[in-house]
């Protein structure tokens, strides 16, 4: 019988070896457990902690499902460590190789603002980052997973069943439930137009992480334009403050975006089994790069176009007083008791420490819809004053010549729609080059046009044309 338990034993060391993945992998920490943002008061003694415990944990996670694995703290990670590992775990931020700018007017208004980069603007190699790693890695490179929100909990939907994260090597056993749809993602049905059925299917992915017991939470992107360029795809939203559709797991290139921010021992097997999958997907993704760099997040997508039609109506009028009232009761209720708790002696939460620092919130006034109207837009208001249908006109009938106009704002492209060509029809690069070929008066608003919508600067309409030809099929 010992002889038989003897072998039993060694088959199951067996077994645990081969269930390893030959992937090698990088783990850069160095964030705590514990939520930090936001104004927490935390002694350092215990950030310090909360971050060796957690890289602990991870390394342990790693270690058991990869046969290579080291672990580095984020101020000793330089980039060129990523070239002798397979996969690099981003859930610590490195030391800044181009520090932050931030330049402001003389009345103090910012004019120029560029955040630090911890990463080459080459960067390809195949990268996992953790809830905001996303934001505060990617941003310099330009990846599309940036800060929606830092707000995402700890259940998953609407997730891809079929990707290959849900699919092995590692098993995934889902155990998905009905359970009520977000609030805050029913908020986002009348600004887009869709509708949401009460209930959503869910898994959860943690447990132990929410705002209230202190511990981070993780971070969603904004879905607008993810999948606008082929090197880009939304695996999995979450639950959040936001819509339906924010990013919870994503991919831009060769960066994989894990937003859930528990630590893999407060993760249910399941989550644990699919990070551990993305790990070994991404390892196709080395040399991989970014295509569509996405520098600036206020960028805005023909969505918005939708959004800001509902933004001029007297229903989003109506709904956005509605919405300020229900904020001021909340926090003005939390505040109050928050306070009374403290002076009754009790103790408080890292999170109730937070309402402590927030002003007395204001009762909000609705103001009357004129006015409003022309805070949204003064210039439309000159045109369309208060008339609902008039508004709904423009944005639908100018839909396909929006562009992007400073943050998350759009207008027009008359030179488009001039031709009555879509800005996102290639047909639109052709006409230009025409434009350029025939001169003339229009041959500098083909100019414009190429300019606009590509990074080619050519000199002469022949060369316009040879680029356009070479890499038609590879447009998007």
């Amino acid at each position: 019988m010992k002889k038989l338990i003897a072998l039993l034993a060694s088959g199951a060391v067996m077994l645990s070896a081969q269930a390893k993945e030959d992937v090698s992998v990088l783990y850069v920490g160095g964030s705590p457990d514990i939520n930090t943002i936001g104004g927490v008061s935390i002694d350092s003694a215990v950030i310090a902690k909360s971050v060796k415990e957690r890289t602990a944990d991870f390394t342990k996670f790693l270690k058991q499902r990869f046969n290579k694995v080291r672990a580095v703290d984020g101020k000793d990670y330089t980039s060129g460590m990523s070239d002798g590992y397979d996969v690099t775990v981003f859930d610590g931020r490195p030391k800044a190789i181009r520090p932050a700018v931030r330049e402001t007017d003389d009345k103090g208004r910012i004019i120029k603002d560029i955040r630090p980069a911890y990463l080459p603007d080459d960067f390809d190699r195949a990268a996992v980052c953790i809830a905001e790693m996303s934001e505060d890695l990617g941003r310099s490179v330009g990846t599309k997973n940036d800060w929606f929100c830092l707000c995402l909990y700890n259940y998953a939907h609407n997730w891809k069943k079929d990707h290959a994260i849900f699919n092995g090597p590692f098993k995934v056993s889902i155990r998905s439930e009905m359970l009520p749809t977000p609030e805050n993602a029913k908020e986002y049905c009348p600004i887009y137009g869709y509708t949401l059925p009460e209930l959503t299917e869910m898994w959860l992915v943690h447990s132990a992480v929410t705002p209230e017991n202190g511990k981070r939470i993780g971070m969603v992107s904004r879905p607008w334009g993810y999948t606008d360029s082929p090197e880009a795809e939304i695996i999995s939203s979450g639950v959040c403050a936001k819509s339906i559709d924010a990013v919870a797991i994503g991919r831009h290139g060769n960066f994989f975006h894990w937003g859930f921010a528990a630590k893999p021992s407060d993760m249910t097997e399941p989550a644990r089994a699919a990070l551990a999958n993305a790990i070994v997907y991404m390892k196709d993704f080395n040399g991989r790069h970014v295509i569509a760099r996405k520098k600036d997040e206020g960028i805005a997508t023909r969505d918005r176009a939708t959004a800001a039609k509902y933004t001029v109506s007297r229903a989003c009028w109506k709904d956005q007083f509605d919405t300020n009232m229900k904020f001021y009761h909340m926090m003005d209720s939390m505040i109050t008791a928050v306070k009374s708790r403290k002076a009754a002696g009790e103790k408080l939460l890292p999170a109730d420490e937070m309402y402590l620092k927030f002003p007395a919130p204001e009762k909000p006034v609705q103001e009357p819809y004129d006015q409003y109207l022309q805070k949204q837009d003064p210039k439309l208001y000159e045109i369309f004053g208060e008339d609902e249908e008039e508004y709904a006109r423009y944005y639908d009938k100018n839909r396909p010549y929006f562009t992007t106009d400073g943050a998350y704002g759009i207008v027009v492209d008359q030179d488009a729609r001039s031709l009555k060509i879509a800005n996102n029809d290639i047909r639109l690069l052709y006409k230009a080059v025409e434009l350029l070929e025939n001169g003339g008066n229009d041959a500098e608003k083909g100019r414009r046009l190429l300019e606009r919508y590509t990074l080619c600067r050519f000199s002469t309409p022949a060369q316009w044309k040879s680029w356009l030809d070479a890499n038609r099929d590879r447009m998007f």
